[in-house]
């Protein structure tokens, strides 16, 4: 899988981040999915379960936990506008306050 072989999933940065969401998500027992579109049933993320640790629309900043699946979606959206050359980023600065 790409994302296990890039270098900023290996960063202390990340490292310290999922760390600490994983002992939230511990404490308790469950929080909500932090991307913008969810695409699952629920937006829940229960102990237990596998989760990505999310990043805004620049991906540089964490937004925390998501699905795996509402993760990868939003990188197969981006990627489509990537390859049709319209990779403008809209302005998110209001969608995590």
């Amino acid at each position: 899988m790409t994302w296990q072989r890039d270098p900023k999933y290996h960063t202390p940065e990340h490292r310290r981040e999922r760390a600490r969401w994983a002992r939230e998500i511990k404490r308790a027992g469950s929080v909500q999915c932090a991307q913008p579109e969810c695409v699952m049933d629920e937006r829940t993320i229960h102990h237990g379960q596998p989760w990505h640790l999310g990043h805004d629309e620049s991906g540089k900043h964490y937004i925390g936990p998501v699905h795996p699946d509402c993760n990868l979606e939003d990188a197969r959206k981006r990627g489509i506008l990537t390859a049709n050359g319209q990779a403008t980023r809209p302005d998110v600065s209001g969608w995590f306050a």
